[in-house]
């Protein structure tokens, strides 16, 4: 593929990813093996003196018309262009036209920088704030906010899960649409995978009481732990659920008063910018910690 020549005049080389590769150099994450069908990936390396010091990985979205790119170059070798001379291997092995998307968070600002150097406008801001319901200002607001007069709020493994799939699959095709154009037929087997990767015993949905098989708002929790974060995806089903801040409140409180009881200290809420009720909600927060997250639209590069 690529050769790409560097000041030291040790060559780096561009290809495509083996089975037998390894991610040996420091910084780097393990190589994911490529796949096909709704969820094709492809990675291609960078190695130099048969190490491999860099790697672009793109997955297409099972859901959305797009590509999810990752670039990564072990720091020792960066500011050489091989983070550019990847990402445009990796955009050589695309199939379809879709938009490369990538993600920005606020405590790996590189990655923001790369993305600005080759070209990106903002699609989606997610502001990922962070909550310890161990400590005074969270315990009080957590009290402060019940459910309303009228609903319950049920842990996932009391909740109807039929009613609970249907919830998901409304918020999942709403919320992408921005993103791009949304393939529902892959919805299904998106929740079924993201289903059983959720803590039922804390994750909360909020239900009205005459009607509990419908869902009006949740914070499903994923059961493990991503760099010491707690995960809690929290949404209303509907964007235009009436009183849906105060069901999102009510679904996220339930489930840090839960997590709390077990001693968990930083709990990441996941919304975006899109949701009308989620943005009130984080202005409504204690004081906190947060690790905002851009979801960034990458150019191409052009062909040839």
């Amino acid at each position: 593929m690529t050769v790409h020549s560097s000041t030291d005049s040790s060559a780096v080389v561009i290809r495509p990813a083996r089975p037998a590769d390894q991610a040996s150099s420091d910084g780097l994450p393990p190589l994911r093996p490529d796949g096909d069908g709704p969820r094709w990936r492809r990675t291609v390396v960078a190695e130099r003196a048969g190490e491999v010091v860099g790697l672009a990985s793109m997955q297409l979205d099972p859901v959305t018309e797009n590509y999810l790119c990752e670039v990564v170059v072990a720091p020792a070798h960066r500011r050489a262009g091989i983070g550019t001379s990847l990402y445009g291997a990796a955009c050589q092995l695309l199939e379809r036209p879709y938009r490369v998307q990538a993600r920005a968070m606020a405590r790996q600002p590189l990655r923001r920088l790369f993305a600005e150097a080759l070209g990106c406008e903002l699609v989606r801001h997610h502001p990922e704030p962070w909550a310890d319901p161990t400590t005074t200002p969270w315990r009080q607001w957590i009290d402060a906010h019940p459910v309303p007069d009228g609903h319950t709020a049920l842990t996932l493994a009391e909740a109807d899960p039929a009613g609970v799939r249907r919830a998901w699959l409304q918020y999942d095709e709403w919320s992408h649409a921005p993103v791009g154009p949304v393939r529902p037929h892959h919805l299904v087997d998106a929740w079924e995978r993201y289903r059983s990767g959720l803590d039922a015993d804390t994750s909360t949905v909020v239900v009205e009481e005459a009607a509990p098989e419908e869902v009006l708002a949740f914070c499903l929790v994923s059961a493990q732990q991503w760099e010491g974060r707690t995960l809690a995806v929290s949404e209303t089903a509907a964007p235009d659920q009436e009183d849906g801040v105060a069901f999102l409140e009510a679904a996220v409180a339930r489930t840090l008063l839960r997590l709390g009881a077990r001693g968990v200290r930083r709990v990441e809420l996941e919304g975006h910018s899109d949701d009308p009720h989620f943005p009130v909600l984080v202005a409504g927060l204690p004081e906190h910690d947060a690790d905002p997250m851009d979801l960034l639209a990458l150019r191409r590069p052009a062909a040839g």
